[in-house]
Parts: C-alpha cells; sequence; structure tokens
C-alpha cells in the first residue's frame, strides 16, 4: 500500500506543475502574453492599463484601457478597482496568448479576457478579440456607464496617424498610418463615440466630473491621434452585458530610398573626390 502511494507522488507534481504553469499568480502587475511574432503587456494595476502591442520588434500600442461611471458620479480608471489577474494558455497555441483580469467592486464585478493571434516573423500582421463582461451584484438596476481609449501608435510611429469612426451602425474605429491600417469592430455599438488628440481623452476622463464622448467621428488630421467609445447601460438585478470586439493590425516599414536626382548628386560628388590630386607644395630653397 505504501508503495503505491508512493508511486502516485511524482504524477500529482506532475499536475501541480501543469496547473500552475496554465495560471500565473493573481498578484501579479505585470503581465505579457504572446503568440508568434507578436505580444502584449496588460497591467491591471496601473492606469497605464494595456501597453505594448509589439509586432516583429515595433510597438504599435501605447495605451488601452477602461473606466466606468455610476449614475452621475465622476469616471474612475479600472486600476482603481481591486483586481484579480490570471493568465491562461490556449489549447492549441504553444504559447501562452490568453490573458484574464476580474475587477471586483461592491456593485459590480468586470471581467476582461483578451486573446493575442500573431503571425509568422516577419509578416507585420496581428490581431487581438477582446471581451468585456460587467455583472450587476445588486438587487436592482445598475445605471452603469463603461468606456474604452484606445491610441495606437502604428508601425512604431505617433506623427501621421488618422483616426476615424464609422460603419453603418458607427461600431468601427479605424486608424491609419500611410499604408499601416488598425480597424477594430464591436458588438453592440457604442452609445457615443469619439476622436481626437490623446490629451483631450485623458482630461476628460479624469476631470472628476460625469463627462461623455462628442460623438465625432473625424477623421482627425494627420497627428497623434486617439478614439474612445461609451455603452451606457441599465443593467437589471444580478444581471450581466457583455461587449465583444475584434481589433486587426497590419502596418509597413518604410525604408529610406533616395531619390534618382539625390543618386545623381552624390554620384557626382563621388567622381569629384576620386579625382581629385593632392596639391603638392615647394619649399623655398634657403639661399
Amino acid at each position: 500500500m505504501l508503495r503505491r502511494m508512493y508511486s502516485y507522488l511524482p504524477l500529482a507534481a506532475a499536475a501541480l506543475i501543469a496547473a500552475s504553469a496554465l495560471s500565473s499568480s493573481a498578484s501579479a502587475a505585470l503581465v505579457t502574453i504572446s503568440s508568434k511574432g507578436s505580444s502584449l503587456d496588460i497591467n491591471a494595476t496601473s492606469p497605464t492599463g494595456v501597453t505594448n502591442w509589439n509586432v516583429d520588434g515595433v510597438n504599435n500600442l501605447t495605451q488601452m484601457w477602461f473606466w466606468y461611471r455610476i449614475g452621475n458620479n465622476a469616471e474612475k480608471s479600472f486600476d482603481t478597482i481591486s483586481s484579480v489577474v490570471s493568465i491562461s494558455k490556449a489549447p492549441l497555441s504553444p504559447t501562452f496568448n490568453k490573458v484574464t483580469a476580474i475587477f471586483n467592486d461592491p456593485s459590480f464585478t468586470a471581467t476582461y479576457t483578451g486573446t493575442l493571434t500573431g503571425q509568422p516573423a516577419g509578416a507585420h500582421r496581428s490581431s487581438m478579440v477582446d471581451r468585456i463582461e460587467i455583472a450587476n451584484k445588486t438587487g436592482s438596476t445598475l445605471d452603469y456607464t463603461f468606456f474604452q481609449y484606445v491610441n495606437l501608435q502604428l508601425a512604431g510611429d505617433i506623427l501621421n496617424d488618422v483616426a476615424s469612426v464609422g460603419g453603418a451602425l458607427q461600431n468601427t474605429a479605424t486608424q491609419t498610418d500611410g499604408l499601416s491600417i488598425s480597424q477594430t469592430i464591436t458588438t453592440p455599438p457604442p452609445t457615443l463615440y469619439q476622436v481626437g488628440i490623446p490629451a483631450s481623452f485623458l482630461t476628460l476622463l479624469n476631470d472628476g466630473a460625469a463627462s461623455n464622448l462628442s460623438d465625432s467621428g473625424g477623421p482627425t488630421l494627420p497627428s497623434d491621434s486617439a478614439w474612445a467609445f461609451q455603452w451606457n447601460f441599465h443593467i437589471a438585478a444580478h444581471s450581466s452585458v457583455f461587449i465583444s470586439e475584434t481589433r486587426s493590425l497590419q502596418f509597413t516599414v518604410t525604408t529610406f530610398v533616395p531619390e534618382p536626382a539625390s543618386l545623381g548628386i552624390l554620384g557626382a560628388f563621388a567622381a569629384m573626390a576620386l579625382t581629385r590630386r593632392p596639391v603638392r607644395r615647394v619649399r623655398p630653397i634657403a639661399g
């Protein structure tokens, strides 16, 4: 009997190790998920939230994060709520590419799940599927407003991005930078939306008063651009609402190629350098 018990110990230890590999510590502040040539950082206890969408070594995301409001109170960011972060491994993926963050408030529980799908190195393409659940923990209807703010930096460049919101249901946010493009499609459609410069959103969402987006869909002028969605929910007692979205990214790395005229000038200077002969100095003969 004792021998049989000992024989099960290695199996139990292996099962414990496997379970710990599928879920990180709930106290972990920064979690990085990855898939092929892509990676993403999530810090649920920091106002930076989701950052560093690296694709083939190029960062395409400055910040994505969430704010909420109950009734007519001021907005608060999700990192102000006590949070639990866990990371799980997709069954068919060789890497950790899925993260779940759970935020517990006395009146609601919010669950964010993000799944990253990368492409082979050099493809310059990646995608994210996000799912947010807001569960009303109270016995009455909850007047709940949810905000999502996204500040991309396509191809690692923040200066030439153009953001717009469109689609038949105004549920598609598009951001471009030359040949680079990112598109986010969300269900259900947002109640309100807005595009603009990042500072305007961060001021609006952190001003200590109840605020709403402006329903301005752009497009913005080429600059450091961002966009945001707002959903106004009336969540029934002990019920939940869900938001799902798919975000795609494809960027092009621009390399400098001299114009023909520039090549001609460079060639002329090179020819002059090759044909130039050193000047011989003659010293005077002392008499």
